[in-house]
């Protein structure tokens, strides 16, 4: 019983730590729109634009506004991939700081990190 209790406990602090690199994300995404705020100040709006939802009774609200994070991972698998063609089109390759791989193997848990905590928020926010 005690480590079953120990199990759930650290997935639930898993996924809490999930939200939080998740609104942090956000925070730095939203710094980028104005140069009047910083970052901290973003990320703590985006924690009390999002907080809110904790208060929903009915979930299918939530789930009515599935369709806007569908057209919003569109609109951003577009102006990555846009972003990408624009930069090897104006940079020559001498400039460019990287290739495609990482320099080290050592990168590849940290950009793995990365990864699994900002492009997956499906499976903590509530749908």
């Amino acid at each position: 019983p005690h480590g079953r209790a120990f199990a759930v406990n650290l997935t639930c602090f898993f996924q809490i730590c999930k939200c939080a690199v998740y609104l942090l994300v956000i925070g730095t995404n939203m710094s980028f729109w104005t140069s009047t705020a910083t970052k901290r100040q973003c990320t703590v709006f985006a924690t009390f634009l999002v907080l809110r939802l904790i208060f929903l009774r009915d979930i299918t609200v939530i789930s009515r506004w599935s369709r806007i994070g569908v057209v919003a991972s569109v609109f951003y698998l577009l102006t990555i991939t846009a972003g990408g063609y624009l930069a090897t089109m104006r940079w020559p390759v001498e400039a460019r700081l990287g290739d495609f791989w990482p320099q080290q193997p050592s990168e590849v848990p940290a950009l793995f990190a990365v990864m699994l905590y900002t492009y997956s928020p499906a499976d903590v926010l509530p749908v």
